[in-house]
């Protein structure tokens, strides 16, 4: 499925640092309509892959990668 031109909302903190991390484009962050002390990370979508490898744990990060991320 090709989700080029979509979005990804995620809740879930350590795959939007994740995400983040690679270079996924961070569109915007909400307030969750659940819980407003919660916040909903709004990326590009990001490659399948990208999502897999964070799933099964298989996922790292560079740590120059991740503290050089534009704040």
């Amino acid at each position: 499925m090709n989700m080029k031109n979509e979005s990804f909302p995620t809740s879930d903190f350590p795959l939007a640092t994740f995400l983040y991390s690679k270079g996924i484009l961070l569109q915007t962050i909400l307030d969750s309509p659940d819980d407003p002390r919660r916040k909903v990370f709004v990326f590009d979508y990001p490659p399948q892959e990208l999502l897999t490898s964070f799933q099964s744990g298989e996922a790292s990060v560079s740590v120059l990668a991740f503290s050089n991320a534009p704040t």
